[in-house]
């Protein structure tokens, strides 16, 4: 106060000797106006110069001094009225800095500033300093940086030093404002203004626990408004902080302790928010923020209950109430719904937050469309995906131009776009031309690994997954694609021992467990059972039937789990009974078997009798070799063959059977096979088949498949006749459509509807060709991942001995992991 009064006499003699005046008869009361306040009688001294300036309005001394006295008072909105009316320049020196704070504090800055005008210069390095203030919040930034004196020039208080510094970080300057605040604290550590922008300097720089432990250390230094803010900004800076954190630790392959710096976020965001009155901004922010770490830690269940416990209710909310959740909030709110497989609430979020903001980055678009396969919407996905093709630029506009890796995120989702279309070929042409242009780009080398493992090239995948490691090693995709690999390799010993530590690593990514998932199905028992039913009605030339006229087959097996090592045992149960003439035939094989498999090796061997009885015991066993990707040979025999026709066992007759096929598949729409079997009958027959087919796809889409094929049969027997049927020689040929929709799927359940269609020729020694056909229409369930139902109903015609015969048969089947 002593300062202020100093200010006002020493204001005084100069304003006299000025205007060269001589003192007015009241100059008296002012004086002792002013001594009262001096003595601690503000509010009286106010009083007696508001009763001089209404007698005597046009004295600037006394209009001077009550200015002085009102804001010493903190009475600025009074100082404001006062001087509505009186030119700034109406004012003495001494009394203009008083005037300008005041009408800033009311936010008058640009009448402050405009009485500042012209005058500042002679207010010294603190009307300077104020007039840049003023300037800056008045809106013109660039005069208020010119106004600013050096942090160097002599004479500036701690006081000046924080201002300048609050005008640095106004200016975005932060780091500037920040070394002024040293400066000023060099001096007077304990000053409050400079603290306080020492506190929000370092805020605007980032670090943001600095901040707030700075004002926590200096109680009252900030309001408590502003300290909740502080906290609340602290705990998000920390989340930012974690996310570049788990990026570091990813990229040391740290994947163990990959989400520790979030889990630390997490609860730091979650103690801040109980220091948050409730409903307040500050608890309202940690609560989006809380939403967002939940989604980046791939918590989707905690992230969509968070979200939708909002105050402003999501899930029922319009519109313009969910623009006031902020954007990247509702982004990670559609990533967990897209997570927890509900499609439609991700779709709604994602389309809403593209039309709010057509530019947002890639990434949205690129959820959007993966959420649009998961709704099966392929076609709008595809629309979407082709719109970006067109749209986005390969070339960023730099100087000189630099390549936009967006670019070669599309063109990527272009190749996987054609993969999920079934168009698998189309897919790989594509992703070969991208990595020809990246070759050591491990990314792309491990979605040309993943497209080459779903075209049936595991060890075409192997290779390539090998090339993306020593590009990229030890990245997450290329340790699932080693984990997949080795699975459809059938290394399941590194397959378990991969998966298990990615799942260690991974456990939030989905994709991994699935995989985790089905390599523990293993561990546990299989069932498959399939029943078929027929019904048969035909006239040979005489009169007679030409075949049985009911027929039923029923195969089931039950597996245990598998070994280590690769093996498992396994019931199996086969009955088959048919209707001729002559009365029923039939057989219930039931045996006991193992089966191992590995390197794409296959092995099996199976003892079965009739019904358990002792009788007919027979041994089968088989064999099946991959030899590289597009080969594969199997090869089987038997001592009591199932293929001995039933009317054959009734005469006592068996069979003993030895076959072998080839199979070559160069990719995943088309294959071939070549096979030969010699069935030798214990009458003293030997039969003899061929075989020979191919298919092709004809037509893909990701609901709807078209397959044509073809199929070539022979077969001769030694010893025709007998009581079975038993041409010399019979061979026939057929065509195939095959049309697979899949009507509807979500996830891992699915209905699909099946239609087939055969044409051809039989041919039988001894009788003349004929043409033959045969119908089939049927359902597919996928009840669950691993369980499945199927049933159809199917027609065909054939030609025996010259006769027709029309079969109506109905199959049922179902299968799973228990």
């Amino acid at each position: 106060m002593a300062r202020v009064f100093r200010r006002m006499l020493l204001g005084l003699g100069v304003s006299l000797s000025l205007l060269g005046r001589t003192p007015p008869p009241w100059e008296a009361a002012r004086l002792q106006a002013v001594a009262q306040a001096r003595n601690g009688h503000v509010a009286a001294g106010i009083a007696a110069l508001e009763g001089l300036h209404q007698r005597h309005p046009g004295d600037p001394l006394v209009t001077g001094d009550l200015v002085v006295l009102l804001r010493l008072a903190g009475r600025n909105r009074d100082i404001a009225t006062l001087t509505s009316n009186l030119p700034s320049g109406a004012l003495p020196d001494y009394a203009l800095l008083d005037w300008a704070r005041a009408l800033r504090d009311e936010h008058q800055y640009a009448r402050a500033a405009r009485g500042l005008e012209g005058r500042w210069q002679a207010l010294g390095l603190p009307g300077r300093i104020l007039d840049a203030m003023l300037l800056l919040e008045a809106g013109h930034p660039t005069e208020a940086a010119v106004r600013l004196p050096s942090p160097r020039a002599p004479g500036l208080r701690p006081v000046d030093l924080a201002d300048m510094a609050y005008v640095e970080r106004r200016l975005g300057h932060p780091a500037r404002a920040l070394a002024i605040c040293q400066d000023a604290l060099a001096s007077a550590p304990a000053d409050p203004h400079a603290l306080r922008e020492e506190v929000f300097a370092l805020s605007d720089l980032g670090a943001k626990g600095l901040a707030l432990e700075v004002a926590r250390a200096h109680p009252g230094l900030v309001d408590a408004a502003s300290q909740q803010n502080l906290s609340a900004e602290a705990a998000a800076s920390g989340v930012r902080i974690a996310l570049q954190e788990r990026g570091r630790l990813e990229d040391a392959r740290r994947f163990d302790l990959r989400q520790q710096p979030l889990l630390q976020a997490l609860a730091h965001l979650r103690a801040h928010l109980g220091t948050f009155p409730a409903g307040s901004p500050q608890a309202l922010r940690t609560r989006y923020d809380e939403i967002f770490t939940l989604r980046s830690l791939g918590r989707m269940a905690e992230a969509v209950a968070a979200y939708e416990a909002l105050p402003q209710h999501p899930r029922q909310a319009c519109p313009a109430v969910l623009r006031t959740i902020p954007f990247y909030v509702r982004h990670a709110a559609a990533d967990a719904y897209a997570e927890l497989h509900h499609p439609r609430q991700a779709l709604a979020l994602y389309e809403a937050l593209l039309k709010e903001d057509p530019q947002a980055g890639l990434d949205l678009s690129v959820s959007c469309y993966y959420a649009l396969l998961d709704d099966e919407a392929y076609g709008k996905a595809h629309r979407l995906l082709l719109r970006l093709h067109r749209t986005v630029p390969a070339w960023r506009a730099t100087t000189p131009p630099s390549w936009n890796p967006d670019r070669t995120q599309v063109e990527f989702l272009w190749a996987m776009d054609a993969a999920y279309n079934r168009r698998g070929t189309v897919g790989l042409a594509r992703m070969r031309a991208l990595v020809a242009r990246a070759p050591g780009n491990g990314g792309l080398l491990d979605a040309l690994a993943t497209l080459e493992r779903w075209q049936g090239w595991p060890e075409h995948a192997r290779k390539t997954t090998r090339l993306a490691e020593a590009y990229a090693p030890g990245t997450k995709d290329t340790r699932i694609n080693e984990a997949e690999d080795s699975r459809d390799l059938e290394d399941f010993r590194s397959w378990g021992r991969q998966i298990q530590a990615l799942a260690r690593d991974f456990p939030e990514d989905s994709g991994v467990q699935r995989s985790l998932e089905q390599w523990q199905d293993r561990r546990r028992c299989t069932l498959a059972s399939e029943a078929e039913t027929g019904d048969s009605r035909g006239q040979s030339a005489g009169g007679s039937p030409v075949t049985g006229t009911r027929d039923q087959d029923w195969h089931t097996r039950l597996a245990g789990p598998w070994s280590e090592a690769g093996w498992r045992p396994f019931l199996d149960q086969h009955l088959a009974w048919s209707l001729f003439p002559e009365g029923g035939r039939s057989y219930n094989r039931l045996g006991l078997g193992t089966e191992w498999r590995g390197g794409r090796r296959h092995a099996w061997a199976l003892v079965s009798q009739d019904q358990l009885t002792g009788r007919h015991t027979g041994v089968s066993g088989g064999w099946s070799q991959w030899l590289g990707d597009p080969w594969q040979i199997v090869a089987q025999g038997s001592t009591y063959s199932l293929d001995t026709p039933l009317r054959a066992k009734a005469a006592d007759i068996s069979g003993r059977a030895l076959s072998a096929s080839l199979l070559w598949r160069p990719d995943g729409s088309r294959s071939a096979r070549l096979g030969a079997g010699l069935l030798a009958l214990s009458d003293g027959n030997r039969r003899l088949d061929l075989s020979t087919g191919m298919t092709q796809r004809l037509q893909a889409s990701a609901h709807h498949l078209t397959t044509g094929g073809m199929a070539i049969s022979y077969e001769h027997n030694t010893r025709p006749g007998g009581p079975y049927f038993n041409p010399l020689h019979s061979a026939s040929a057929m065509l195939r459509v095959e049309h697979a929709w899949t009507t509807w799927r979500r996830f891992d359940r699915s209905f699909t509807q099946d239609f087939r269609i055969s044409v051809g020729y039989a041919w039988q020694a001894g009788f003349a060709t004929r043409p033959v056909s045969d119908l089939f229409y049927g359902h597919t369930w996928a009840l669950t991942r691993t369980w499945s139902l199927h049933y159809g109903v199917g027609w065909s015609s054939n030609v025996y001995d010259g006769g027709r015969e029309h079969r109506l048969r109905g199959t049922i089947g179902f299968g799973g992991t228990f």
